[in-house]
């Protein structure tokens, strides 16, 4: 397929919809019981993006052609379009601009990044100033900003920042419920609606082996989210593991002079309650009747996901489709860490401290320092109880609990780091296609194993990579072309920044849909349409999946000439 810039079908002044050719039936065989669950799965995945397909056209002011958009809308989708080239400029300028805060950080009171003040619907991004303690919290200046230029400044540039004023709003269910009158964590809550008796999973921090661990090796398994173990893992009792925490802030109080009335829980070394999928739990259907209870029945109730940290495509489309997420619960006594890393699938994350305090330690990205940290540019920072930290893709990070804390994490992927997950998808491709040649293991046809090796690997193959990022696309250009038939005359602030921050994910999607599916490298090396045929089980699929997203590459294309 030619480049979508160069392409002349495209400069074409009839604007006429990309025809797609009759529909061809296929058989889905969704009852086939030789089918795998992710099979079956990814096949419904199929079949809501051709139906949001029709719907697309549908929406298309007489099935052929496009609507004409106003100036007011022509100018966002230009000025949307300008930013979304601008990509990978924005990621240098916002790396260039915090490593002159850390020179200036290193010379004076001045704080590496910025403090963001949330009240009601405005944001306050706040010139911050540091102590001897690396609280970076007595802010000078206050400049107010919009959400959408809330993602544009720290997602669209990659920088991290600190939130304050989520406690009132997104985050009071469980700042009020999870957090105690004397600022300690309200075990009580989770022996109620948790149960004593079920299982967490406890993570050590060192690569001593324990009889109760569900590793032999030396940390170089999987774990069922996909990602290499730093550590091995312990399951636990919910009873025991506050009975291990409470004894060790009683060796930490009293430096192991003071007698425990109970016989202390050994571990090895320090525990870790973390990537623990509490809301998974609390929704999950086999939960015991005793601990269901109303507010329960849906776990969102929990908190909502802040709005600056909306569209994320990674886990709407794993719980949908593979009833998985990346959302989290950690509990970690004081001084447990979490290692040198950054995060999987070069993913954004957020953390808001529940209960607690961690020290942060963040390590610039420089192309020039290879391999490790030794030579990068690095600051730490303090979170408090109530902030969030917003960790930018491909950051290297390491997490030190200086008391006993509790937090709320998630990885999520939107438009302006989907190219980095896709990235990471090729550089796991390679090692795997090296251990395949090296071990002679695979056939060079069996694209079925490949891609569970790839999904071991990440959590995310390069089939679901597709369907995730097509189906985004044509939900967002339903979504525009439905607004601009019922948008009245007067644009609002509010539709403004809603349209354009539309606009930005359409070209950012559109840009990485094409390198995935109809690039030299997607053809001859990814093999991506075979992937597809082979996880869907299905040619007939595979090829219309591809049809499926030509069609939704040259009309968003269209859009630019507006």
């Amino acid at each position: 397929m030619p480049s979508i810039k160069a392409s002349a079908r495209y400069q074409s002044s009839s604007w006429r919809v990309p025809y797609m050719g009759t529909e061809s039936s296929i058989d889905k065989n969704e009852n086939d019981s030789s089918l795998s669950s992710h099979t079956v799965q990814l096949r419904k995945a199929f079949q809501d993006c051709s139906d949001g397909i029709k719907r697309l056209r549908q929406a298309c002011s007489d099935g052929r052609r496009l609507p004409f958009f106003d100036s007011n809308t022509s100018e966002l989708i230009r000025s949307a379009w300008v930013a979304a080239e601008r990509y990978q400029d924005e990621r240098r300028d916002g790396i260039n601009d915090v490593s002159r805060r850390l020179h200036t950080f290193n010379g004076s009171d001045s704080a590496p990044i910025e403090v963001i003040y949330v009240n009601d619907d405005d944001l306050l991004s706040l010139e911050a100033t540091r102590d001897s303690d690396m609280f970076i919290h007595n802010c000078k200046e206050a400049t107010q900003i919009k959400p959408r230029q809330f993602k544009q400044r720290y997602c669209a540039r990659n920088v991290p920042c600190i939130i304050q004023g989520l406690s009132e709003s997104d985050f009071s269910y469980v700042s009020s419920n999870w957090r105690s009158q004397n600022n300690h964590i309200n075990v009580e809550w989770f022996r109620k609606y948790v149960g004593v008796n079920t299982k967490v999973p406890v993570r050590i921090d060192g690569r001593e082996s324990n009889s109760r661990t569900n590793n032999d090796q030396s940390g170089n398994e999987l774990d069922s989210d996909g990602r290499a173990t730093e550590c091995d893992t312990v399951e636990m009792t919910l009873c025991e593991w506050i009975q291990y925490c409470q004894q060790d802030k009683q060796r930490s109080l009293h430096d192991g002079s003071k007698e425990q009335e109970r016989q202390p829980i050994e571990l090895g070394s320090k525990g870790y309650l973390k990537d623990w999928h509490l809301l998974q739990f609390l929704s999950s259907e086999h939960i015991s009747e005793c601990v269901k209870t109303p507010l329960f029945n849906d776990s969102s109730a929990l908190y909502s996901v802040p709005s600056i940290f909306e569209r994320d495509l990674l886990n709407k489309f794993l719980t949908q489709y593979t009833r998985g997420d990346y959302k989290f619960v950690y509990w970690g006594p004081h001084e447990s860490r979490t290692n040198l890393h950054s995060d999987v699938l070069h993913s954004f994350s957020w953390s808001y401290n529940v209960v607690g305090k961690k020290r942060w330690t963040f390590y610039v990205p420089d192309d020039n320092v290879e391999g490790n940290t030794k030579d990068a540019k690095s600051f730490e920072l303090i979170q408090e109880t109530g902030e969030t930290i917003f960790v930018p893709s491909k950051w290297k990070h390491e997490v030190v609990n200086l008391v006993e804390t509790l937090s709320i994490n998630h990885n999520w992927i939107t438009s302006s780091n989907i190219d980095l997950t896709y990235e990471c998808l090729l550089t796991e491709i390679s090692s795997i296609e090296k251990e395949i040649k090296e071990w002679g293991i695979v056939s060079d046809d069996d694209y079925e194993t490949r891609e569970n090796m790839l999904r071991g690997c990440v959590g995310l193959d390069v089939s679901m990579m597709v369907l995730m990022v097509l189906m985004e696309l044509t939900e967002l250009l339903v979504n525009i072309l439905s607004v601009r038939e019922s948008a009245g005359p007067t644009q609002s602030v509010l539709y403004n920044d809603a349209m354009w921050e539309s606009f930005y994910s359409i070209f950012r999607l559109r840009s990485v849909l094409e390198d995935m599916i109809f690039t030299n490298s997607a053809r001859d090396y990814v093999k991506v349409v075979q992937r597809l045929a082979a996880t869907l089980d299905s040619r007939a699929m595979a090829s219309k999946i591809t049809r499926l997203a030509e069609f939704c590459l040259e009309l968003s294309a269209m859009l630019q000439k507006f």
